[in-house]
C-alpha cells in the first residue's frame, strides 16, 4: 500500500491584495472596486454618527 500525500490549501495561503489607503490586506475580489468617499455631518443635531469605526480611512475637517 502506498502512503498518499494530498496537500491542503489554507485559507490563509490565498492571495490577499493590499488596500491602497488603508495598506491592510483585503480579499483580492475588492482589488477591481473603486474606494467610497462618504461626506457625514459633524454638527451637534446630527449626533450620533453611527458606522465610523468600521471605516477604512476617516478624515475630519
Amino acid at each position: 500500500m502506498q502512503n498518499i500525500r494530498i496537500k491542503h490549501e489554507s485559507y490563509l495561503d490565498i492571495p490577499k491584495a493590499k488596500n491602497p489607503l488603508t495598506g491592510k490586506d483585503m480579499d483580492i475580489h475588492f482589488e477591481s472596486q473603486r474606494p467610497l468617499a462618504v461626506m457625514i455631518e459633524n454638527e451637534y443635531n446630527a449626533r450620533p454618527q453611527s458606522g465610523l469605526s468600521k471605516a477604512g480611512v476617516v478624515y475630519e475637517v
